[in-house]
Parts: structure tokens; sequence; C-alpha cells
């Protein structure tokens, strides 16, 4: 499935619960809560109340490995984050920290199971947006082992950017992502990733202005062939 579809489906799944809600409280939703930049959205451990929707921003998703967070993935806005622990009824396996400044919305966990218990149509979609990212996951793990280095950030660089479109107010193109996260995502040092930044720039893919955290991207099409998108 496109990120196209996904988003499509998120918004939808939303809508459905933001008028549930509404019905079942006699009130609408609560305005989306402001997240700064490092502030957790919630904790591996706890207990799940509810999920997030994520309206503006981007939030990292970590698990501890041998008590060092390890990142599994970047949740975009707009998409959900938690539902997978409140499905299965587990604490928070995950921790979920704002990358950026991020806006989200709470939906509580009686609002969810109402939809998802009520609703074939919502029901599927939800399992559309599951298979789409368990697909999108084994698709990277498979890319992860048998590409080089080069090949996989650009890539990265690539389906970062692609979600990021479908955020109000974002540039296309810009990207403000730590290094340190990037380099977690692709499980290699921040000086492999810096010298990895650097050889794309020589490429004339991408810029890196003086700021750190911002990688801007001066040509797609330089970075799909770099990435053997077409292997």
């Amino acid at each position: 499935m496109k990120n196209d579809l996904r988003f499509e489906l998120s918004q939808a799944l939303f809508e459905e619960l933001s008028r549930v809600y509404k019905t079942t409280e006699d009130r609408p939703l609560p305005a989306a809560k402001k997240y700064k930049k490092g502030e957790s959205i919630y904790h591996e451990g706890q207990i799940p109340k509810g999920i997030f929707y994520l309206k503006s921003g981007s939030i990292k998703i970590t698990h501890n490995s041998n008590k060092k967070p390890v990142t599994i993935r970047y949740a975009l806005s707009p998409d959900f984050v938690g539902y997978l622990s409140l499905i299965k009824h587990w604490d928070y396996v995950t921790t979920a920290t704002a990358v950026e400044n991020s806006e989200a919305y709470f939906i509580p966990r009686h609002i969810f199971n109402k939809v998802i218990h009520c609703d074939n149509k919502f029901t599927n979609i939800l399992l559309d947006i599951l298979c789409s990212r368990i697909t999108e996951t084994d698709k990277e793990l498979l890319y992860m082992l048998t590409k080089e280095v080069p090949e996989r950030l650009a890539l990265l660089l690539l389906s970062l950017n692609n979600c990021k479109l479908h955020e109000p107010g974002h540039t296309d193109g810009i990207l403000k992502i730590p290094k340190k996260d990037l380099a977690s995502i692709l499980n290699i040092s921040p000086e492999t990733l810096s010298r990895n930044l650097s050889k794309l720039s020589k490429e004339k893919a991408i810029k890196l202005p003086s700021k750190t955290s911002i990688v801007e991207i001066i040509s797609k099409q330089k970075l799909a062939q770099l990435s053997r998108l077409e292997d």
C-alpha cells in the first residue's frame, strides 16, 4: 500500500473516532496536546489508556535493548501511535518521544474500542493500516540486510521526506531530524553516518546547512539512483 492511501485511511479513522467521541461524550474531542522537542508521549512499561493521533511534527518510537534505546521507526503526521499495545492488552513495549515540537490528539480506550468493535468498516481500515505497516517493515528489514549504508541512507531520506509531504507547513526537501536518530535507525555509528552524508553531499543529492539537525534534499532523482530503487 502506498503512503498516500495509508494516510487517507488514518485520516478517515480519526474522523470517525472524533465523531464517536462527540456523540458519546456530548462534546468535541479535546484539542491536540502540544509536545516540546524531546518530550515523551508515553513510556515503555506504562499501561495504555488510549491511542494517539499525530496532528503535526514527528515522533520517535524506541525500545530498550540491553538498557540502550534503539530507534524502531518514526511516526510522521498524520499517523496513529500506541494502538498495538492497546489492542493486545499489553503495557507499552516502546517509548514515544517528540523529535520536534509536535501535536497529538488523545483518543480514550473506550472510544477506540467502540469504533473498532461496532463498525466492521473501520475495523477493516485498521487492519489495512496494520498490514501496510507490516509489509513496509518486512521490506525495510530485507533492504537493511541486502544493501550498503549509502543506499540505505538515500532510501531513508527519501522515505522520510515523502511522509513529511503530508504535514501542513512542511517544506519539501527539508528534514529536521537529529543525526543520532538517523544513525540509530540505520544501526550505524554517528561517525559512519557523517561520512555517508558527506558522500551524498558530494554527489549533489543533498546539502548540509550549518544547522546540524537539518538535511536539505536537492535532488530526489539522484537519491533514488543512489538507493538503487530501480534494481
